[in-house]
Formats: C-alpha cells, sequence, structure tokens
C-alpha cells in the first residue's frame, strides 16, 4: 500500500472524513485529497502529527501495510478476548454451579459441614479464575493501550444480528425456571422427601438454569465491549470501569449474604434470592453510572 492508500485506510477506519481529519491537521480537505491520491506527500511536521492522529508508527504509515497491520492487531484482540471470556463465564459460573450442588447435597441430607466445604470448594475455583482472568485482561489492555482493533463493517452486523437471541435465550431460560418454581412449589412433596428437602431440590433446578443463563449475559456484554472499543472515548471507558467495579462489589456482597444467611440463620433454602437481587442491581448501576 502508498502512504496515501494507508492515509485513506487509517482515515476510515477512524470514521473521520477529509474535512475532519484536515481539521485535525490545519490544512485543507483538498490537501488531505491529494495525499490520498499520492499526487502530494505531508511535510515531516505533518507525518509526524498523522501518527498521532490516526494512531500509528511511522514505519506502518510511510512503508508498511496499515491493512495487514490492524488485521493482526484484531487477531490479537480477538484472541486475548475469547481467554477473557471463558475465565469470565467460569469463574461466575463455577459460583452459580456451587449453589446448585449445594442446595442437592442438601437435599439429599448430606449435612451442612459437607455440602458446605464442597460449595467452598466451587467458590475457591471462582475467585482463582475471577482474579486471573481480570489481572489478564487489565495487563493486557495495559500493554496494547496503544493498538486499536479494527473490525469488518459485517462482523459488527454479525454480532449486532446475534445480540437479540444472546438476550433472549438466556432471559428465557430464567423465566423458565421462575414457572418451574411456581410450579414445583404447587405439588405435593414426593415420597422419601421432606419438605425443606424437596424445597432445596426444585430450587436447584431453577438455580442450574441461573448457571445456564448468566454466562451467556457475560458472553455478550464482553463481545460487545470488544466490538465498541473502537468508538469509546475516554469518558466512556472510565464509566464502564466503575460500573464493573460497582457491580463486581455488589455480587461479592450478594455472595456474603447468602453465606451467613445459610451459616448463622441456616436458611440455605431461601438464601439464595439474594443473587436474582445481585443481577438485578448490577443491571440498574450500569444504566445508570454508563449513561451519557
Amino acid at each position: 500500500m502508498s502512504l496515501g492508500e494507508n492515509i485513506q485506510y487509517l482515515r476510515k477506519n477512524k470514521n473521520l472524513t477529509q474535512e475532519n481529519l484536515g481539521e485535525s491537521m490545519g490544512v485543507s480537505r483538498q490537501t488531505v485529497s491529494k495525499w490520498e491520491s499520492d499526487a502530494s506527500c505531508p511535510e515531516m511536521d505533518k507525518l509526524l502529527a498523522l501518527c498521532e492522529v490516526l494512531n500509528c508508527d511511522m514505519e506502518t504509515l510511510t512503508r508498511g501495510r496499515a491493512e495487514e497491520t490492524l488485521s493482526t492487531d484484531s487477531e490479537i484482540f480477538d484472541k486475548h478476548y475469547r481467554r477473557f471470556t471463558a475465565f469470565m463465564c467460569l469463574g461466575v459460573a463455577s459460583v452459580l454451579l456451587g449453589v446448585t450442588v449445594l442446595l442437592v447435597l442438601y437435599a439429599l441430607g448430606a449435612g451442612d459441614i459437607i455440602s458446605a466445604m464442597v460449595f467452598m470448594c466451587f467458590v475457591i475455583l471462582a475467585v482463582m479464575l475471577l482474579i486471573v482472568g481480570s489481572i489478564d485482561h487489565g495487563n493486557f489492555m495495559q500493554s496494547n493501550a496503544e493498538r486499536e482493533p479494527f473490525y469488518e463493517k459485517s462482523q459488527v452486523e454479525k454480532f449486532r444480528r446475534s445480540l437479540p437471541f444472546l438476550i433472549a435465550v438466556p432471559t428465557a431460560m430464567i423465566l423458565l425456571g421462575v414457572v418451574w418454581l411456581i410450579g414445583a412449589s404447587a405439588l405435593s412433596v414426593p415420597n422419601g422427601f421432606t419438605l425443606d428437602a424437596w424445597e432445596c431440590l426444585y430450587v436447584a433446578v431453577f438455580m442450574f438454569l441461573i448457571t445456564l443463563a448468566v454466562p451467556v449475559y457475560i458472553y455478550s456484554g464482553i463481545q460487545g465491549d470488544k466490538y465498541a472499543k473502537k468508538s469509546m472515548d475516554e469518558d466512556a471507558k472510565r464509566r464502564d470501569a466503575l460500573a464493573g467495579r460497582i457491580n463486581g462489589c455488589i455480587m461479592l456482597v450478594a455472595t456474603a449474604a447468602f453465606l451467613l444467611m445459610g451459616f448463622i440463620w441456616n436458611l440455605w433454602h431461601i438464601g439464595w434470592v439474594v443473587f436474582p437481587i445481585g443481577g438485578i442491581s448490577c443491571g440498574i448501576v450500569s444504566n445508570i453510572v454508563k449513561r451519557d
């Protein structure tokens, strides 16, 4: 690619018009047009300014292939976001699955101590996954602060088309779980089960549906963040980070409340309600904090 082709490609990647770029550079739109058609070449000071405005190095701008460089950056971001998504989804799913297993063990008469020990194993696994994933993501974003992934419009449109299903399917699963709770609570207690054991068992089914649904929400949120990164300004990034920290604290408080309700007041059978409440609170916080 020539210098002019690189300027044009990088300008379009930044969603800038020739007039926008000209204003940033202190030149006219006609001058930018001449650069892009290779009818003229920017002076050294303008080349340095172009590198800053278009977020690239001099080598890529003058001698490289901007399209290949940005494609490589996008592949690096894709690989990282797949790993980050896996850590976050598995971490949250571990906590929810631990609650499910805890309820099943309690229903089967395994005892409070054994049930709590198994649950804590799931919590420990979740904490490890979430800590490793969060630190790895923070290090990656810091190390690649100057990089900006480029995604073809078709890629973004494909994700946007799938997003309604990524929201609708887990929502339907949760509502199905609510229907199950209503129906199961109206059933007579099966033979061989006490009322408490039966309640724990049908709530465990509901929690299992939650365990399947929540990671889908997380996946859609992280993927949405990946595709939105290049268009986010610094204030939006700050609000996004703030919302994430607050939501993390909310879910930690919810987990602590669940454990306290179980160990101190033996309310394992209804303690699960703190997690849906925590999730709803996270949604409210995200909408308030990220709002322009």
